[in-house]
């Protein structure tokens, strides 16, 4: 695999994985009476439910991929955010 090519394959991986824990994290709070703090994220949860908030974090896991995928290093710094959204998530989760 070139250079460019595995820093793209990097890149979509951590975009999917902070997505994807933010997803997951999410959805489960909620199902356990937690609420969503974003206001766009809950006026999506709200109109198209469950699988429009997942279309919209795929969406964002293709358009930080396409800003990141030039360095690992940003594709990190990209990711970072989400995965602490993940943690704030499972501390909301862990006070129900």
């Amino acid at each position: 695999m070139t250079e460019k090519k595995g820093t793209l394959v990097f890149a979509i991986v951590m975009a999917a994985f902070a997505q994807m824990a933010d997803v997951a994290t999410t959805l489960y709070g909620i199902a356990r009476g937690a609420t969503e703090s974003n206001p766009i994220m809950a006026g999506v949860l709200e109109s198209w439910g469950p699988w429009g908030f997942v279309f919209i974090k795929l969406t964002a896991v293709a358009y930080f991929t396409a800003l990141s995928c030039w360095n690992r290093i940003v594709a990190v710094c990209m990711a970072l955010p989400f995965f602490w959204f993940a943690w704030e998530n499972i501390q909301v989760i862990q006070s129900l």
